[in-house]
């Protein structure tokens, strides 16, 4: 069943969803993120939009996104073709990024077609093309793809290694958030085949708390679907199935019909590996329905050899060959040669098990070993002709046979493979009469069993270590985050746990807000602390209310004093340019119901406030390193508070600017003019009350 998650992973491989990524074209996003979501619909869109664009660039990205279209229906020949038509209009516009992008697109097509050299090459072009116009995104993904190629076709985990962190620093870089998390989870894998369990799991929790903190959904998916896959392969499967049914959820979530399917694949490997092959089962068809139901061609393949490995071990043969059959004829139009072979080999085996040994060497005798070039294909190639070579009674053939597979298990580095090699070897040696071979395999067999479980049970303390001392850092930065949040503004403790510094925020227009308790210390003199602290507490709290009603900061209390500032909103066009008046109407609205809070005195008078309101530019920032402020400055501030002070008991007094603002936009609030007053530090100021309609 690794040769499948091999298969798996390779779907999964890097995509972007639809965010800002520095340097790179919108249409690139949205192409890249629909080929791997298999989202037809939306290439269609593109290919629309595309051919309405006159221009060569344009005309170019057409043959692009038809090129993708074929490649999703498994037309390989055709999407090569196209991409290669689009490489060509590239090239004569001399469009670097164009050209990264198509070398990219066809040297994936050879890969999956099993041209490894072919490649190999086309990547290195894709990846030069990319430095040629200093692309970093494009060059980030090329070094992805280039270090799955090193790891899975030329087993030099060094090389992959080198490529992986080139793609992380890329990522990095150039705020790519999909490619820095796709780089992480390659890397968990490559650490984990080198058996370094530790930095696996590390990487894998730091893209799965990166994709938490960035909320991006296929992100999330992506990083818990390779943390279930690193734990499948180290035996942890119980761990496994949580990663891959948090993955599954986030997929539903979504409505992300394409990974919906492959989380619904991991879990049913899982539950197989568990032996729970009901489960297996289950899940299996269900991933299998959904791939119908969606009419996703490109995982049939993946869902259909899920199954036959299912009821192959449920030894249930017929089932097993007719959805290995469906798998062989799909992988075999889209010369997916890896894929036919896993296929034809269940059916031998099937066939084998039914004493249809003659059939068996027929099915067999399809698959062409030259094509394959995944040692772990070809490891199982070899084993699955040993044991049909057994059935005819050519036990010496056999032999050889499993003596390359065992070959190749050890290239692999892949004990397991190793274990049914031997496992083979020493059966067949039995058949042999090879009492001397039947001895030293069973030892080999025996022993590695052994090692293999130590293995198991070292992998799960390094693993574990590794969880409880990241789980102990997690509940430090979870408190880390609570403090934060607790004392700054949540877009602003966003930004400061992504890394960024928040000091000297300049805003054009944002309207300030004072809020004073009238007559507080004659008041409070004559009450006893506790109920001064609650009468400020309820105030406060209910304007805490209002505010994060109505989008508006707190920024901090002053005795009985309240500052609030309305910033821009980040998705309203006008307020970005600085000319809005949306954040002077929600700091209206917070002004008049704080005016209708009905709290009393302990004498049964009622408790009032002066509010004052003005409008313009602030500057803002966090201060201090112990206890953390977010604070305004700027003669915005004091105009408000100057509008506060000469404000008269329960009324909200606003500054000339503030009710321009609120006239120019056909406010339903009545601005009554005061009349000209004097203000400290400012001089004679038109001033207005604010107040309901």
């Amino acid at each position: 069943m690794e040769n499948v998650l091999t298969m798996i992973t390779d779907l999964v491989t890097t995509s972007s969803d639809n965010v800002a990524i520095q340097g790179v074209p919108q249409k690139r996003i949205q192409l890249r993120k629909a080929w791997v979501h298999h989202d037809v619909p939306k290439l269609t869109q593109l290919l629309t939009e595309a051919e309405a664009d006159p221009s060569e660039s344009g005309q170019a990205f057409v043959f692009e996104v038809k090129g993708t279209l074929e490649a999703l229906d498994g037309d390989y020949a055709v999407a090569t073709t196209l991409f290669r038509d689009a490489l060509s209009r590239y090239e004569k516009i001399d469009d670097a990024y164009g050209k990264a992008d198509a070398l990219r697109a066809i040297g994936y097509i050879q890969a999956r077609t099993g041209d490894s050299d072919g490649a190999y090459s086309t990547l290195k072009q894709s990846l030069a093309a990319a430095e040629a116009g200093n692309y970093t995104a494009s060059i980030g993904n090329a070094c992805l793809q280039l270090g799955w190629h090193a790891m899975t076709t030329r087993s030099d985990r060094n090389l992959a290694l080198e490529f992986y962190q080139r793609a992380y620093q890329c990522g990095q870089e150039c705020r790519d958030t999909y490619l820095t998390i796709s780089a992480l989870t390659q890397l968990g894998e490559l650490y984990h085949s080198g058996e370094s369990y530790d930095k696996s799991i590390e990487v894998l929790n730091e893209a799965v708390e990166l994709a938490d903190a960035y909320g991006v959904p296929s992100l999330r998916m992506n990083a818990f679907n390779t943390r279930g896959m690193v734990y499948s392969m180290a035996g942890m499967f119980p761990e496994a199935l949580n990663s891959f049914m948090s993955a599954y959820q986030v997929a539903v979530d979504d409505a992300d019909k394409s990974n919906q399917i492959v989380c619904a694949a991991n879990i049913s490997i899982c539950q197989n590996s568990l032996g729970d092959l009901d489960q297996a089962e289950h899940w299996g068809k269900l991933a299998d329905d959904l791939a119908e139901r969606y009419e996703l061609r490109n995982h049939w393949a993946l869902t259909d050899l899920i199954l036959a490995d299912v009821f192959e071990k449920k030894e249930n043969f017929e089932h097993a060959i007719r959805h290995a059959r469906a798998a062989a004829q799909l992988c075999k139009s889209r010369k997916d040669e890896s894929g036919y072979c896993t296929a034809q080999c269940v059916i031998t085996r099937c066939l084998i098990n039914q004493g249809a040994i003659e059939q068996a060497g027929q099915e067999f005798s399809s698959i062409d070993p030259s094509a394959l070039f995944d040692v772990n294909f070809v490891g199982d190639w070899w084993l699955t002709s040993a044991r049909l070579k057994s059935a005819q009674g050519d036990h010496e053939a056999a032999n050889a046979d499993a003596i390359r597979a065992l070959e190749e298990a050890e290239k692999a580095v892949r004990p397991n493979d190793r274990s049914i090699a031997y496992a083979v070897l020493r059966d067949l040696a039995h058949k042999r009469n090879d009492l001397e071979g039947y001895v030293r395999y069973n030892k080999l067999y025996l022993d590695l069993e052994e090692e293999i479980r130590g293995a198991a049970v070292k992998t799960r303390i390094a693993v574990q270590a590794k969880e409880s001392e990241l789980a102990k850092e997690r509940e430090a930065r979870e408190r880390e985050r609570a403090l934060l949040y607790g004392a700054l503004p949540k877009d602003i403790a966003d930004r400061m746990l992504a890394g960024e510094v928040v000091s000297g925020d300049v805003y054009p227009s944002a309207a300030v807000m004072f809020i004073d308790v009238v007559n507080f210390t004659s008041h409070s003199q004559s009450m006893h602390p506790r109920e001064v602290t609650q009468i400020l507490e309820h105030l406060f709290s209910m304007v805490d209310q209002h505010c994060e009603h109505h989008h508006v900061s707190k920024i901090k209390t002053i005795g009985d004093a309240y500052l609030a500032v309305a910033f821009p909103l980040s998705d309203d066009h006008d307020a970005m340019q600085g000319a809005s008046t949306a954040h002077e109407l929600r700091i209206t609205q917070v002004a008049l119901q704080v005016m209708q809070h009905g709290l009393s005195w302990p004498d049964g008078s009622p408790v009032q406030v002066r509010i004052g309101l003005h409008t313009g530019t602030v500057v803002a920032g966090v201060i201090g390193t112990q206890r953390l402020q977010y604070d305004v400055w700027g003669d915005t501030v004091n105009t408000a508070s100057r509008m506060e002070s000469t404000s008269e008991p329960g009324r909200i007094h606003a500054s000339d600017v503030f009710a321009q603002a609120l006239a120019q936009h056909d406010s339903p609030y009545v601005c009554t003019p005061r009349g000209t007053i004097d203000v400290k530090g400012r001089g004679s100021m038109q001033a207005y009350w604010v107040e309901a309609p």
